[in-house]
């Protein structure tokens, strides 16, 4: 009797070893600090197995704080692999073990690394957002210098937001005598420096030369476009004589053409006077004009990501809680059968074999719930990640047809300069009349600017014209080239013109009947062409 108890709390002993290890803690404590050892020393990890030791281990015995450095650390590795919405998923974990750990520099830390996804994707707005929250839990941490880095970053966010007050009002709170780290205030002259420089009323724009001069003085070596806004700072200060060589050197390393550099060159020969002159450079550089676009569109695809990102986090989440349920209950019937061990073990040895056979069917039986679960997951995440990748492709593919479109249709407005010269050599209103409806035939293109709209649209965007006739056999001419300046991004005033309809609101009421016979479409079909003009 004593051997059948003895072999059957050892087997129990061993199960609760098995369940519950001890021996993989260090091993896998070694591997959070290795690999918070590496990103503090600046090296972008990209192999996850570094943190494998950690991953099974710390998610289900580790304390708060140990889940936090987890996630964040496995979330940074997502980052330098490009994975951003895994990266994602892995900070909010991250933020919500910090905020648990009541660890303000890992709170500050975790929407900073958010703010990097954000920013990579140019949604200004979610990155300021996120940094200002950085800021906060760096201060209430005490830690100046990571919360005058994140500063410098949300000074720089406003300003490519064109929040100009706000811009300055930020810069001016991180001065650089107040920052012990020289590469930070390297950064924050230059970064102020080019703000001053394009900020639309005057700051200081005087002080913008001393700022680069200051930064040089620490590194001879700025970085390009820097040193082309270094450049343009001398010009203001009559100092072309060094600016323009400076120019001349980086245009000659760069055959391809920069465009902040035309940029810039236009700006110089404007405020000179020498329009002439200038007008071929602001012409290179007009990619710099459908930027607007590129972040507007942009941004609309990084709101429907965090929405995905948020999906993703909270299903995970759910899971956790599951299996965390699902431990909880399998070591409080192995609890159970060690009490009724010790107080009726003669009951226990005469039914062992009973038992043991119906604890190992209730494993199996937990095992093979937990792999359905587990694979309806995979199902589940790979449905999300086509998903996601299908939206992007169509975002990416609707913004590119459109920048190429404007970039191509920007060369009709040049026809513009000759309504001024109608307007001084016209004989009579007669003619001048005569010679602005000409000018505007030429900018919309008549009938072989549409059809050339068409073709363009076809080609780029997989022939969705084609496909809306097929759908709807009944479709008007009228609907037809709505549908096409909708695509392009035509705003209702110039649909308005360009269809000779009068007034807006009756562009309006049109695309509301275009919009109603799509949605009667399935669902699918529906949908490729909502995606397009929404």
């Amino acid at each position: 009797m004593d051997r059948v108890v003895g072999s059957l709390l050892l087997w129990i002993f061993l199960f609760t070893g098995c369940a519950s290890p001890g021996g993989g803690r260090q091993e896998a404590l070694s591997a959070l600090e290795k690999t918070a050892e590496l990103d503090r020393s600046g090296v972008n990890i990209v192999d996850p197995d570094i943190l494998a030791p950690a991953l099974s281990y710390i998610p289900s015995h580790g304390n708060d704080e140990e889940k936090m450095m987890l996630w964040y650390y496995l979330g940074r590795i997502q980052f330098n692999q490009g994975a951003l919405v895994d990266a994602a998923v892995s900070f909010e974990r991250a933020g919500e073990w910090a905020e648990k750990a009541g660890n303000q520099h890992f709170v500050g830390l975790v929407n900073r690394s958010m703010a990097g996804i954000f920013n990579w994707t140019m949604n200004v707005r979610e990155d300021s957002l996120h940094l200002r929250r950085a800021v906060n839990a760096f201060d209430a941490a005490g830690d100046t210098l990571h919360s005058a880095e994140a500063g410098l970053r949300l000074a720089v966010a406003y300003y490519n937001d064109r929040k100009w007050d706000k811009a300055y009002a930020q810069f001016m709170k991180i001065r650089p005598s107040a920052m012990k780290n020289e590469m930070l205030a390297f950064r924050y002259r230059l970064c102020l420096g080019s703000f001053l420089l394009d900020a639309p009323r005057d700051y200081g724009v005087k002080d913008a030369l001393g700022l680069f001069e200051d930064a040089l003085a620490f590194n001879p070596v700025l970085p390009m476009e820097k040193c082309i806004d270094y450049g343009y700072a001398l010009t203001l200060a009559g100092r072309e004589r060094e600016a323009l060589p400076l120019w001349d050197s980086l245009e000659r390393t760069h055959s391809e053409g920069l465009l902040q550099l035309d940029y810039r060159r236009y700006c110089y020969l404007k405020a000179q006077g020498r329009t002439a002159e200038a007008m071929p450079y602001l012409e290179r550089s007009a990619r710099l004009q459908d930027s607007v676009l590129r972040i507007q569109t942009s941004e609309m695809v990084s709101r429907s990501q965090r929405n995905h990102m948020e999906a993703v986090a909270r299903e995970e989440r759910s899971e956790a809680e599951r299996e965390r349920d699902l431990h909880r209950g399998m070591m409080a019937v192995i609890s159970l059968v060690l009490v009724l061990l010790v107080l009726a073990s003669v009951v226990l040895i005469q039914k062992e074999r009973g038992k043991r056979l119906e604890s190992q069917q209730t494993l199996e039986d937990t095992r093979r719930l937990v792999a359905r679960l587990e694979e309806a997951e995979k199902r589940y995440l790979t449905k999300i990640h086509t998903l996601s990748r299908d939206v992007r492709n169509t975002r990416s593919a609707l913004e590119t047809a459109r920048s190429e479109y404007l970039y191509l249709f920007r060369s009709s407005y040049r026809k513009l300069g000759e309504l001024f010269e109608a307007k001084y050599y016209a004989k009579s209103d007669v003619s001048l009349s005569k010679k602005v409806g000409d000018i505007l035939k030429g900018i919309d293109g008549g009938q072989d600017g549409n059809l050339q709209l068409l073709r363009f649209i076809e080609d780029k965007l997989d022939r969705p014209v084609t496909r809306l006739r097929e759908d709807i056999p009944d479709l008007k001419d009228d609907e037809m080239w709505l549908f096409c300046y909708l695509v392009i991004g035509y705003d209702a005033s110039l649909i308005s013109l360009l269809m000779d309809v009068g007034s807006i609101n009756t562009v309006y009421s049109r695309k509301k009947r275009l919009l109603e016979r799509i949605k009667r479409l399935p669902p699918a079909r529906a949908k490729r062409y909502l995606d397009l003009i929404d």
